[in-house]
């Protein structure tokens, strides 16, 4: 389930204060959403994500952090796959929202 994903990534960033993962990406969609879950046997899961900007001059690498950052607060930044459908993405949480153990 992606909402079960989507809150364990958000566990996971209250607690250690970054977070990694991977996306992969239908630009041209009419709205911007999460299409569901990939979870192949021999690596971590990957988000489908449906985004409503052409794949041209960056538009879908946008829009697909500005969806993100309504997901997770702090700085999001697409580490690798800029040109490409599945990309890896990292959270970083702003100061004071990590929680302290």
């Amino acid at each position: 389930m992606p909402s079960a994903f989507l809150s364990s990534l958000r566990e996971e960033l209250a607690a250690r204060g970054r977070i990694f993962f991977a996306v992969r990406v239908s630009p041209g969609a009419k709205k911007t959403k999460i299409a569901g879950l990939l979870e192949p046997s021999d690596s971590a899961p990957i988000l489908k994500v449906r985004v409503a900007a052409a794949p041209e001059k960056g538009r879908a690498n946008k829009e697909l952090l500005r969806f993100f950052a309504e997901l997770f607060p702090g700085e999001i930044r697409i580490l690798a796959g800029h040109a490409s459908t599945e990309k890896a993405l990292e959270v970083r949480a702003p100061l004071g929202f990590v929680r302290s153990s």
